[in-house]
C-alpha cells in the first residue's frame, strides 16, 4: 500500500481561505473526524483524546495528572508532562476547531440535530482547554507558563460562546442566543478585571467578534430588546406586574426548550 496521501489531497483541495472538515467512516467501521489543513489532513476521533491514546490508562492526561495532583506535589511533574499537556491542548484546539466548521456546514445542509451534535461536541473540547489552563494556573510554578497560556482563555471563550449561541439559533430562539453572547462577553471582560487589565477588554478580538454576532442576530431576527432585558428594564423601574409577566414567559419559554441531545 502506497504512503503518499496525495490523492487524497486532490480530491479534497485546500480552501485558500478558510479550513474544511468533514466526517468519514474508517475501515472498522469508526467515525472519523477530518481536518483539512494547507499541506495535509489532521485526522481525529470524535471522542476521547483526538489521538484515541489513553494516556496512564486515563481518557486524556489531564485526567491523569489530576489524579497524580491530588497524592503528590505539583513538583512531581515533570517537563516532560508539562510538554505533553501542551500536546494534549493542540489536540484539542484542532478538534474543536474542526467540529464548528462541520457543524456550520452540516447546518447548512439542514441537518439540524446533526449540528447541534457537533456544536456541543465543540463546546466540550472548549471546556477540556479551559481546565487544562485552570490546572496549569494552579499547579505550575513559572509565571511566565501560565501567562503564556492563559493570553488564549478569551479565544476559547469565544469559540464555546459560538458553540453556544448556534446551538440556541439553530433551537429558533435568537433572544437566548443573544443572551449567550452578552455572558460570553463578560466572562472575558472579568477576567481581564480580574487581571487589572480591565482597558484591554476594549480591542479584545474574541469580545469585538461576539459582539459583531450579537448585533448581526438582533438585526437578523428584529431584537431591539431580549426578554430578560425588558425583564432588567422593568425591574429597574420598580414595574413589578410587569416583571412577573415576563419572569413567567421566561419560565414558560424555558420548560419548552429542547433537551441537550438536540430533541
Amino acid at each position: 500500500m502506497t504512503k503518499d496521501i496525495g490523492n487524497i489531497l486532490q480530491n479534497w483541495p485546500s480552501e485558500s481561505d478558510e479550513l474544511t472538515a468533514r466526517k468519514i467512516v474508517g475501515r472498522d467501521g469508526t467515525e472519523l473526524l477530518q481536518l483539512r489543513i494547507d499541506l495535509g489532513v489532521l485526522q481525529m476521533f470524535f471522542d476521547g483524546r483526538p489521538d484515541g491514546e489513553k494516556p496512564f490508562g486515563q481518557p486524556s492526561l489531564l485526567d491523569h495528572l489530576a489524579r497524580v495532583t491530588e497524592t503528590e506535589s505539583p513538583g512531581e511533574l515533570t517537563p516532560e508532562m508539562w510538554r505533553d499537556l501542551d500536546r494534549e491542548i493542540m489536540q484539542f484546539y484542532h478538534r474543536r476547531r474542526a467540529l464548528l466548521i462541520l457543524a456550520a456546514h452540516t447546518h447548512a445542509e439542514g441537518n439540524t440535530q446533526q449540528a447541534v451534535d457537533y456544536y456541543q461536541r465543540a463546546a466540550r473540547d472548549a471546556d477540556h482547554n479551559l481546565r487544562i489552563m485552570d490546572f496549569i494556573k494552579s499547579h505550575s510554578a513559572d509565571r511566565e507558563y501560565i501567562e503564556g497560556h492563559e493570553r488564549y482563555r478569551p479565544f476559547v471563550l469565544m469559540h464555546r460562546t459560538l458553540a453556544e449561541a448556534q446551538t440556541e439559533l439553530i433551537h429558533t430562539d435568537a433572544d437566548e442566543a443573544i443572551e449567550r453572547l452578552k455572558g460570553g462577553v463578560r466572562v472575558i471582560e472579568e477576567m481581564y478585571r480580574q487581571a487589572g487589565a480591565a482597558e484591554m477588554a476594549l480591542q479584545d478580538p474574541s469580545i469585538l467578534q461576539l459582539r459583531a454576532l450579537e448585533r448581526q442576530v438582533r438585526k437578523q431576527h428584529n431584537i431591539v430588546q431580549t426578554l430578560q432585558e425588558e425583564l432588567d428594564v422593568a425591574i429597574e423601574n420598580e414595574e413589578f406586574e410587569r416583571a412577573a409577566e415576563l419572569r413567567d414567559r421566561l419560565r414558560i419559554k424555558q420548560s419548552a426548550k429542547p433537551r441537550e441531545n438536540g430533541t
